[in-house]
């Protein structure tokens, strides 16, 4: 099997999206991640095509859709994970939706795009233009993972961020003191943090 007009059409869709290509091999993205995303699709596609897609498809890992420590796609790139990955918010008639470990810890999703659906590859370049794919996703998890690292502080851990902040020290023995009017710092704080570690949330 060749290249056909409506795959060469989704990679160049694809291509222009920020993200990595890898190759999948027996439905399991390759997970030699270091060497294979600084290649283009046309490199992974030669080796496909020349293995006539027997076993071997193409993947690509939109950037905006995996999360990990240390990166920089924080709590919006878990959101849109959890989202893309949901048989419910997601449909995948054709089983592309595949996943991969990602950066420090984390995870990412990688579309087999020979397997794609337009509104898939749609998704994927939407992300381009806004980052979410889900406003009320992404609320609900930042909501959620504010208040389970703020419920999981010590009083004494409460009291030294308090401090740090020069708020009052007696907000520490309430667990919705995030968010409570002009404890705006705090809150910022647990979510800067949260982003820097979205693994703790997912």
């Amino acid at each position: 099997m060749g290249l056909t007009p409506a795959l060469r059409d989704r990679i160049d869709a694809l291509a222009t999206c920020r993200g990595h290509w890898l190759l999948i091999r027996d439905g399991e993205p390759v997970r030699d991640c270091s060497h294979q995303w600084h290649q283009s699709p046309d490199d992974h596609l030669a080796i496909c095509v020349q293995e006539g897609w027997q076993g071997i498809s193409l993947g690509f890992v939109p950037e905006l859709m995996g999360y990990s420590d240390y990166a920089s796609t924080g709590l919006v790139g878990l959101s849109n994970f959890r989202t893309f990955t949901d048989p419910a918010t997601t449909e995948d008639p054709n089983d592309a939706i595949l996943t991969v470990g990602y950066g420090w810890n984390g995870e990412g999703v990688v579309l087999d795009v020979r397997l794609a659906t337009a509104e898939q590859v749609e998704t994927i370049e939407h992300l381009e233009s806004y980052p979410l794919i889900s406003d009320t996703d992404y609320s609900q998890l930042e909501y959620d993972a504010i208040n389970s690292d703020w419920e999981q502080e010590s009083i004494s851990e409460r009291v030294t961020l308090l401090q740090d902040y020069g708020l009052s020290v007696f907000a520490a023995r309430h667990d919705d003191t995030p968010w409570r009017e002009g404890f705006d710092r705090l809150r910022e704080a647990i979510l800067e943090n949260l982003n820097a570690y979205p693994t703790v949330a997912a």
